[in-house]
């Protein structure tokens, strides 16, 4: 059985074809972390479909507790230095955000 994606990201238009091999498997990684500029102030980038978030969800709800071990601010410091790393390093590469209003 042969299991080909090229011709399925191909028809889509979103084929990426890169290193040696000539395909999209497993040449390509990007990380996809980053702020947006929404309406004068800063948001986090949430996954496509994702509900919205209210105040309370940053200050009691989930997001103001601990998550995996590390508290929501350290996370937000850790998230803006790794971007400020991957924007200065050789291995950076061109990625677009997505965001919902």
């Amino acid at each position: 059985m042969t299991v080909d994606a090229c011709g399925f990201f191909q028809t889509l238009g979103d084929s990426v074809v890169t290193g040696p091999t000539l395909t999209n498997v497993n040449d390509f990684r990007a990380i996809l972390i980053g702020l947006a500029m929404v309406h004068g102030g800063w948001r986090f980038m949430r996954p496509v479909g994702s509900a919205p978030m209210n105040y309370s969800d940053w200050v009691g709800g989930e997001l103001g507790r601990w998550r995996n071990g590390m508290p929501i601010l350290r996370r937000i410091i850790f998230l803006w230095l790794l971007r400020g790393w991957m924007l200065y390093s050789k291995l950076w590469l061109r990625c677009s955000y997505v965001t919902i209003k």
